[in-house]
């Protein structure tokens, strides 16, 4: 036979035993755990040995592969967690020791007086480093649950104005941008639970927020709806001859009087 011939016939046969199940080594492998022996439970036929039992086995989908790997990448991360954790309680063993040793060399040679002399000082430093590192982490959270704290006033109280400006009509494509204006011109005070309780536009106090927006939409009305002649909603104060969604950030502030101060 051809040598070129029975090469490729060979290629074809290979391609074909592949497609077919793969060959025995992968599959012992990549095999889920407990098909590995090529036979397994239900009503497969392998029995492990031989050829009967590769005969029997199913080619792994991806999902079979990725299953495979995300398992044993949790078992890497589970053994890796606790190789960290070993390292850092001998770590903590080991300054504990250099630290006894350190105390120790400090006292050799001393008085009994002296001893105990160096041992209350060294007593009390230990109390000094822990209180500030128990202040460091306080005032860690503290800085966190502040940042938290006003996170959630500011959802809160944008809410409150975005509210207001739709009840009081402001023009639906320019909410955003109105509300940022907006805001920057109120001088308001909030209860514990983030609630507007006081009001201010302008040096001047109204008893609802979506009062204060009425007339804010007044002095800013490139912001609000107006109905036209025709029946249609048009912004005031655009000159660009577009509607107001189709505007660039840029442009939307621009149009605000408030913001050009």
């Amino acid at each position: 036979m051809d040598p070129i011939l029975a090469r490729k016939l060979n290629l074809v046969s290979t391609i074909c035993f592949i497609g077919l199940g793969g060959l025995p080594h992968e599959r012992a492998v990549f095999a889920p755990e407990g098909d590995a022996s090529g036979g397994g439970g239900g009503s497969g036929t392998g029995t492990g040995t031989g050829g009967a039992g590769d005969a029997g086995a199913k080619p792994l989908t991806q999902a079979d592969v990725d299953k495979i790997v995300e398992q044993r990448l949790a078992a890497d991360r589970k053994a890796r967690g606790a190789e960290l954790e070993a390292a850092k309680t001998k770590a903590a063993e080991a300054e504990a020791t250099l630290q006894k040793e350190r105390e120790d060399w400090e006292l050799k040679g001393k008085s009994e007086a002296d001893k105990a002399r160096i041992r209350a000082e060294q007593a009390a430093k230990k109390i000094e480093d822990e209180r500030k590192a128990a202040d460091a982490r306080a005032a860690e959270a503290d800085a966190k649950a502040k940042t938290a704290e006003a996170k959630l006033r500011a959802t809160i109280v944008d809410g409150q104005v975005t509210q207001a400006l739709v009840a009081s009509k402001a023009l639906p494509t320019a909410i955003k941008h109105a509300s940022a204006a907006f805001l920057a011109d109120l001088e308001i005070e909030t209860d514990a639970d983030h609630k507007i309780t006081s009001i201010r536009l302008g040096g001047v106090s109204h008893p609802t927020l979506a009062k204060a927006a009425e007339e804010w939409l007044k002095t800013n009305s490139h912001f609000a709806e107006h109905v036209g002649g025709g029946g249609s909603r048009t912004p005031s104060g655009n000159t660009t001859g577009k509607p107001l969604h189709e505007l660039s950030d840029e442009q939307l502030l621009r149009m605000a009087p408030s913001l050009n101060r």
